[in-house]
């Protein structure tokens, strides 16, 4: 029987807002990446941790044996796995690069 892949990623944050964490559990809620997330965008301050869900399945990483999302929050600001930051960073600044002729 075909049961589609679905994960639900979950954000908090401690009293520092920065870093913030995401656990991301399949659809019977095991467990799959605990870690800690980064501003795509240094010095910005994460705000109000609601997951743009649509935006966030644009781009994942994998993290060990997880395939990790990078994070698009409502607010627009977007959050990579510190662990692979800089893999997330190349992939993000490729689409937001400026298109030339």
């Amino acid at each position: 029987m075909y049961r589609p892949q679905r994960c639900f990623c979950g954000l908090r944050t401690s009293d520092c807002p920065q870093p913030a964490r995401c656990a991301l559990s399949d659809i019977d809620g095991t467990l799959k990446y605990e870690g800690e997330f980064l501003p795509y965008v240094a010095g910005v301050a994460v705000g109000k941790l609601d997951i743009d869900a649509e935006k966030t399945r644009e781009y994942k990483i994998w993290v060990g044996d997880a395939l990790v999302p990078i994070v698009y929050l409502k607010n627009g600001e977007i959050l990579i796995p510190s662990s692979r930051y800089e893999e997330g960073k190349r992939i993000l600044d490729l689409k937001h690069k400026p298109d030339t002729l």
